[in-house]
């Protein structure tokens, strides 16, 4: 299965998630894959052009046209920006180790939970990071904007940190003092 997973994952593009479960039915191991609906499209082999689309017609899978990939490309969702992935994938200990999750609890003043799979549950739902094929976790742009402990650890987003500037005078010329962010939780 993580051979099939690692084919979604690396040869595709954009980024295909599967799921999948094994059952026994008299003796006989079944598997079942479920492949969720992308919401941009159209998915194409990550090697070739969006030109090598190939879509689902009746019973059988044919290369797409120009009109059909045009179709495909106006009912795709735009990527929102806070939910694009700010990290390469990451285990539960990285994820849990780049993000101040319990300055999040303490903010909403919730009780953070003693187990790791309720944490990385609640992030997931937050939409904080992305599970994949339960090899691992994106963290997206709105879950290290909202709890990184250290915003450079994200190469994508360590210009977006906080910066307070306090000029001389009446213009910008002359900074008096710069202070780069500093992570002060409650």
């Amino acid at each position: 299965m993580a051979t099939l997973a690692n084919l979604c994952r690396n040869n595709v593009s954009p980024l295909v998630s599967i799921d999948h479960l094994i059952e026994e039915y008299e003796g006989v191991s079944l598997l079942f894959i479920h492949i969720r609906e992308s919401a941009v499209k159209p998915v194409h082999l990550a090697s070739k052009t969006i030109e090598d689309s190939y879509i689902r017609s009746g019973g059988t899978t044919r290369k797409a046209s120009r009109p059909e990939i045009g179709g495909l490309m106006l009912n795709s969702k735009t990527p929102v920006f806070e939910e694009l992935h700010a990290s390469k994938l990451k285990n539960g200990i990285e994820v849990m180790t780049l993000l101040d999750y319990a300055g999040i609890y303490r903010l909403l003043k919730k009780p953070v939970p003693s187990n790791a799979d309720e944490i990385m549950y609640w992030l997931e739902q937050e939409k904080m990071i992305n599970g994949v094929d339960g090899n691992g976790y994106y963290i997206t742009n709105f879950g290290a904007l909202a709890a990184a402990q250290n915003l450079s650890d994200f190469d994508t987003l360590s210009r977006k940190s906080i910066r307070v500037i306090k000029y001389e005078g009446k213009n910008k010329s002359e900074a008096a003092k710069s202070i780069p962010e500093v992570k002060d939780m409650p």
